[in-house]
């Protein structure tokens, strides 16, 4: 992700269950590198990572516990009025 302006850079991903996973917040300003990696629960099936460069981790957080099971169809998080990108991936066994 690439920002002009500082923004609270929030990544987190959404499993098929619902289930919410932090995975990076920080303060960020042009362009941005993570360091390490994500380590996926090896359970089958859909997970939508979100890139959401705004309000800050709780309000992110909250709109994501919102997606439930719907991970396929939801490409932006309801509600957040910040730039903001997904990738969804389908993990097979």
């Amino acid at each position: 992700m690439r920002t002009k302006k500082e923004c609270a850079l929030s990544i987190l991903s959404i499993d098929a269950s619902g289930q919410v996973s932090k995975l990076y917040t920080q303060d960020v300003r042009g362009d941005v590198t993570l360091s390490g990696g994500v380590r996926l629960d090896g359970k089958e099936g859909p997970e939508r990572f979100f890139a959401v460069c705004g309000p800050g981790y709780a309000e992110v957080d909250q709109a994501a516990r919102h997606v439930g099971e719907s991970v396929r169809e939801m490409q932006a998080l309801p509600g957040v009025k910040a730039p903001q990108s997904s990738l969804l991936i389908e993990k097979k066994q």
